[in-house]
């Protein structure tokens, strides 16, 4: 079982660096990792997700999330899955309607007050926050 598992990554790590471009070695060999779950021979699992990855940047654009980087992994998933960009267009929708049905506009809005600055360690349920030292009392200008 175990020498079967690592040579079924090989093939699909060698199919995925073949296809990879330059600095995308790492997240083709993530992506391999992501693909060892399926039965389908290497070489069309990493067609799949390159196919799908391409999908995936055309829907996005450059600035969304997740990572033009980090695309070839989410593919790869989502190949290995029986999924296409379909289904991940879907389920971003369906989470970005219910963040709005519950009132949040972004992730961000929901983690409370511990998203205000200077919120960190010292917050306290009412709002205010503690201080180690008292605020200094401003200081008298000198030629007044």
């Amino acid at each position: 079982m175990t020498g079967t598992a690592i040579e079924r990554y090989k093939a699909l790590d060698r199919a995925f660096v073949e296809r990879a471009g330059r600095g995308m070695k790492l997240y083709a060999q993530f992506s391999a990792l992501a693909s060892l779950s399926t039965d389908t021979d290497a070489a069309l699992q990493a067609e799949r997700a390159f196919a799908i990855r391409d999908q995936l940047n055309e829907g996005l654009g450059a600035w969304r999330s997740p990572a033009k980087s980090m695309r070839l992994v989410f593919a790869a998933a989502l190949a290995a899955s029986g999924r296409t960009s379909e289904h991940f267009f879907a389920a971003r929708a369906a989470l970005a309607e219910r963040r709005k049905a519950r009132g949040g506009r972004h992730r961000a809005a929901t983690r409370g007050p511990r998203s205000l600055p200077g919120c960190r360690r010292n917050c306290r349920p009412d709002g205010l926050v503690r201080r180690k030292r008292p605020v200094p009392e401003p200081r008298r200008p000198r030629h007044a």
